[in-house]
């Protein structure tokens, strides 16, 4: 997480900018590839990276890196459901609590981003996660 607060002091010059957008997006690729659904072990990891405050808000405007990366959460807690013995586990429950902080952080703090992509992202939520659509459709 230090890597993103030495970023986010660096403003002064536009080619820091593209190098700091550039070793953002070698971040995202790198999540996209350790993502929940390949190492569920590191679930709570990627949604720690994937909350933290600094990292979507740099990437507010290229949405073609974040709507993958909260697509992979969704499909991650959507497999999960499906499974009836995980869904009295409390680690089961937590990571649903965290998908759902990350959605309403992302609702809350960029609209436009989830407005934008609104129906590729409502596709991929299964019926019975009523609360997250709620989220998600009440911005």
């Amino acid at each position: 997480m230090s890597i993103f607060n030495e970023f986010s002091l660096i403003e002064e010059l536009r080619n820091i900018l593209t190098i700091k957008y550039q070793i953002f997006r070698q971040i995202v690729k790198k999540l996209m590839e350790i993502n929940p659904n390949r190492y569920p072990k590191f679930a709570f990891g990627f949604f720690e990276v994937v909350s933290y405050k600094k990292f979507f808000p740099f990437l507010k405007d290229k949405s073609e890196d974040v709507i993958p990366l909260l697509q992979e959460l969704i499909t991650f807690v959507s497999e999960l459901s499906k499974q009836d013995s995980l869904k009295d586990l409390e680690a089961f429950r937590a990571i649903k609590e965290c998908l759902h902080r990350v959605v309403y952080m992302i609702a809350h703090d960029f609209p436009e981003l989830l407005n934008h992509h609104l129906y590729s992202i409502l596709s991929i939520i299964p019926p019975e996660m009523i609360q997250l659509k709620n989220i998600i459709l009440s911005e």
